[in-house]
């Protein structure tokens, strides 16, 4: 019983395994090669699973040899078509790996791992795997494929030459293959890509002409269209595009070639056809919106160009009003605020930048928008708006060149309404932040002058001298230099204004400044009392000068260096020919006058010279001119003998014209008068108030000398000598050689002796210029060493002397002769 149900236990378990695994049977050969051909067609269709269902059946059957490594092959084909890259591999590796009788199929295997690494993104593997067909199985069908596939892995790569070189090599090796015209067209498109327009025209150019009839004719016609348009061939670029539209069907390119011909007529300057082109494509139902946005910003253009000015805003407008809000939209709204700025249209220029900025305040062109706001409301003197915008683009914008002419335009404003100390801040920035920026010596320029604004003479100074030394390449140089020569100037250092004047004539032979310079350099030896040298200079000024003003004023001071000359005659002739030639209205007009006045004031013709100095300081035109004769009129009344009305007429310049260089010198006046009578303490209150209130004034040196001379007459050593010290500055002229020798007086009158030779002899040293007073010093350190007995450092300088001319001079050789006459000194 146990047997039976044994053997019938057997009987159905061989049943069961005969129908569930018929492969372990023999089966037909053909039924194999039948179901081989079914998994290939159904691969084909892209039925995968049916194919992969059908392999895995034929694998568990009993095959001829070879025959599994096609199913293997066939296996992986079917796990890449369902993207399983990895059992893809799996099974082309069993074909590669294993030692087949037939390896008809390693060539497959290769080329097949080489597509899965194409398809996962590894194309240095994909390449490797292309070549070893290449290499290995010259003769494969693959092999034109594995080149093709190559060329396109080098382009993935980014090794777009390569690329070009392989798919040329493609077409060359395979001209009768289905690739090379791809491989031709694919040549040319990744030139054209690649922005080499002239390798990119002259490759189509070949495969037009080689392959007229195939399906990629036109494609090709517009990508030549397009080289040649970008190689500046605009007609050819016409007739190409053209071809490129004649295509049956809707074709992706037709569109943008319309619109790149119309492209090529405007820059033929074929505005009319160009926009005929433009029209035409308007008109065309399923234009796309960013292509529709596009043809009326080109219609801008044109209409730009054309001069068209109401009609290229109206195009603008189209892009705001007639399609829906994108980054059209901002690019209409940005471009139409800066036509509108550009036409000096700054109310409109407002309102559009306003609109834009509400709806993309982060947009962009949101820093180019604000930026153009700015100016626009400097446009329409709101420099408050203009002052919020610009801090607006200083604080969000991340264009450096706008950043800083932000901060440059911040720092004009609040130099301009008088806020100095803010207006650097700015500048300084700049210069701290963005000291590489083009606009950083502008800065270290404006830097300067505010200093100078600000009458901080000595600082602005120095920001010139920065400029000249950080910036060397500044196109400000000569700028700097001009206004380095004011400010020495206005300091009464002449000599160094001069430097600074003749560096921009003998180093800025291109600079505007040229006549200005040379003009300022007369006033400056003018002013150094150097008459006859000035008048050279003017005279140059009259002769070369390319402006008439320019030449005016150079006849003008010509006139006041004669008349400083003792050269009347000629003064005179000067300025009574410019008063029949200057305009009433003219700058120099109370200029002439004021030396009119002044010709008549050293005749002593005091009521004449009043007349003149009356009429300049009545003007209702508050000027230099007008300050002068007010002050000169003082004079005039001090001379006629009425001292209390001179004494009025200068405490109403120092009132009427506080801020002009009148206003010190009248003060100083005030005291020179009191001094004249022995008021010296009323003397003394107003040289004070003068040295107080205008601490920078060049006439404060004079005031500190006039106190010193006071208190030296009052035997007020200590303080003269502070003073004294005070007024002199290191200018080798005749005055600072006194002050120094009056130094070196009152340290005598303290019976500091050493001391007292030591600032003696400081005379000649420090300031050569002052002939008589060094002589005189070297007389006194003579008298001190011979009182203290020190004979041969006394006979020293006497010999020295004795060389000279003058009081010294003769005094020195009767202390010579007397000791010639005296028996030798022991050794």
């Amino acid at each position: 019983m146990v047997l039976k149900k044994t053997l019938k236990y057997f009987s159905i378990l061989f049943i069961f395994i005969f129908f569930l695994y018929p492969a372990t049977f023999s089966f037909p050969e053909e039924d194999i090669n039948f179901n081989i051909e079914f998994a290939k067609k159904a691969i084909n269709d892209g039925f995968y699973d049916i194919a992969e269902e059908k392999l895995n059946v034929l694998l568990v059957k009993a095959l001829p040899e070879g025959a599994d490594a096609e199913i293997h092959m066939l296996l992986g084909r079917v796990y890449y078509g369902k993207t399983m890259y990895a059992k893809a591999l799996q099974q082309f590796n069993i074909v590669l790996d294993r030692e087949y009788v037939n390896k008809d199929y390693a060539d497959d295997a290769i080329y097949w791992t080489g597509e899965v690494y194409f398809k996962e993104g590894d194309y240095k593997a994909a390449i490797s795997s292309y070549q070893s067909l290449i290499d290995k199985y010259p003769v494969s069908r693959y092999n034109s494929y594995a080149r093709y596939s190559k060329a396109w892995c080098y382009e993935k790569l980014g090794e777009l030459e390569s690329a070009v070189d392989v798919f040329r090599e493609t077409a060359k090796l395979f001209p009768e293959s289905e690739l090379a015209v791809n491989a031709r067209y694919k040549a040319a498109e990744i030139l054209y890509r690649a922005g080499k327009y002239d390798l990119s025209e002259k490759e189509l150019i070949g495969f037009i002409k080689d392959y007229p009839l195939n399906e990629k004719i036109f494609e090709a016609y517009y990508l030549l269209g397009n080289s040649l348009y970008r190689n500046n061939k605009f007609n050819e670029a016409i007739a190409n595009l053209s071809k490129s539209i004649q295509a049956v069907g809707d074709n992706p390119w037709e569109q943008d070639a319309e619109y790149k011909i119309a492209e090529a007529y405007i820059s033929l300057k074929d505005y009319d056809s160009g926009l005929s082109c433009l029209n035409q494509l308007l008109k065309e139902g399923s234009l796309p919106i960013e292509l529709k946005a596009a043809v009326f910003l080109k219609q801008s253009e044109v209409f730009e160009l054309k001069g068209d000015t109401e009609n290229v805003i109206l195009s603008y407008k189209r892009v705001i009003n007639e399609l829906p809000s994108g980054k059209y939209t901002e690019d209409a709204y940005n471009a139409l605020a800066e036509f509108l700025y550009g036409k000096g249209r700054p109310e409109e220029t407002i309102e559009v930048a306003d609109k834009a900025l509400s709806l993309f305040p982060n947009g962009q062109y949101s820093d180019n928008l604000r930026y153009n706001l700015a100016w626009s409301y400097l446009k329409v003197k709101d420099e408050e708006s203009a002052l919020k915008q610009f801090d607006n683009v200083i604080d969000f914008a991340k264009d450096e060149t706008m950043l800083v002419n932000s901060l440059c335009a911040r720092g004009d404003i609040l130099m301009y309404r008088g806020e100095y100390e803010k207006a650097i801040k700015s500048y300084d920035k700049v210069l701290s932040e963005y000291s590489d920026n083009l606009l950083a010596s502008y800065a270290q320029y404006q830097v300067a002058i505010n200093l100078k604004k600000m009458s901080r003479f000595d600082a602005s100074i120095l920001a010139f001298r920065a400029l000249l030394v950080n910036f060397p390449k500044s196109n400000l140089e000569d700028e700097a230099l001009y206004q380095l020569g004011v400010l020495y100037s206005e300091k009464g250092d002449f000599s160094s204004a001069v430097e600074q004047f003749d560096r921009i004539l003998n180093e800025y032979f291109f600079s505007s400044l040229i006549d200005s310079a040379l003009l300022q350099k007369g006033n400056c030896l003018y002013n150094s009392e150097k008459y006859k040298e000035a008048v050279i200079v003017y005279k140059k000024v009259n002769d070369s000068a390319r402006s008439s003003a320019l030449k005016e004023n150079a006849l003008y001071y010509l006139g006041w260096a004669y008349f400083r000359l003792g050269m009347e005659k000629e003064a005179l002739s000067i300025f009574e020919g410019l008063v029949s030639s200057v305009n009433k209205e003219s700058s120099l007009a109370p200029g002439i006058k004021l030396w009119f006045g002044e010709y008549y004031y050293s005749k002593g013709d005091f009521e004449k010279a009043r007349i003149y100095f009356e009429e300049i300081s009545s003007s209702k035109a508050v000027s230099d001119f007008s300050a002068e004769g007010a002050y000169w009129l003082g004079w005039v009344y001090y001379d006629m003998g009425d001292i209390e009305k001179s004494r009025n007429q200068f405490n109403s310049v120092i009132e009427k014209y506080a801020d002009s260089l009148w206003a010190p010198q009248s003060i100083l006046s005030i005291g020179d008068i009191f001094k004249k009578e022995s008021q010296n303490e009323s003397a003394i209150e107003y040289y004070k108030k003068l040295i107080e209130k205008y601490p920078l004034s060049p006439v404060t040196k004079i005031a500190n000398n006039r106190l010193a001379i006071i208190y030296k007459e009052q035997e007020k050593y200590d303080l003269a000598v502070e003073y004294f010290k005070i007024a002199l500055t290191n200018e080798n002229i005749a005055g600072n050689a006194q002050i120094q020798f009056d130094i070196a007086e009152c340290f005598e009158k303290l019976k500091m002796e050493d001391k007292a030779v030591e600032e003696y002899l400081n005379v000649g040293y420090k300031y050569p210029a002052g002939d008589f007073w060094d002589k005189r010093a070297q007389y006194k350190c003579a008298r001190i060493f011979e009182n203290r007995g020190d004979i041969n450092k006394a006979f020293g300088i006497y010999e020295k002397l004795a060389q000279e001319k003058g009081f010294e001079a003769d005094y020195a050789k009767e202390k010579m002769k007397w000791r010639s006459t005296q028996a030798p000194a022991d050794k």
